[in-house]
């Protein structure tokens, strides 16, 4: 038996626990929802939240590296041109 189970009562050791961890970082001892590796306190009853460009951390691609090293070619681009435009 792991450290996790040995504490628990016997009719609860088959089920799967849940692993978020409380405030003193041990883990939770609540049974993890069917299909899901949370309880319902954290977050198994939660559907997974907003898909594409309304979830909050969707990537637009405008810091990818690519789009960074365009910007900087662009800009060095823009001060050759205005060197020589100011220098007549």
């Amino acid at each position: 038996m792991s450290e996790r189970t040995a504490m628990l009562p016997k009719l609860m050791t088959n089920a799967r626990l849940c692993g978020a961890k409380n405030r003193a970082g041990l883990p939770c001892r609540c049974p993890a929802m069917r299909g899901k590796a949370r309880c319902s306190k954290h977050g198994g009853k939660s559907p997974g939240g907003p898909k594409g460009e309304h979830n909050g951390n969707y990537r637009h691609g405008g810091e990818t590296l690519e789009a960074i090293e365009l910007r900087r070619q662009v800009s060095r681009a823009l001060k050759t041109i205005r060197s020589e435009a100011y220098a007549q």
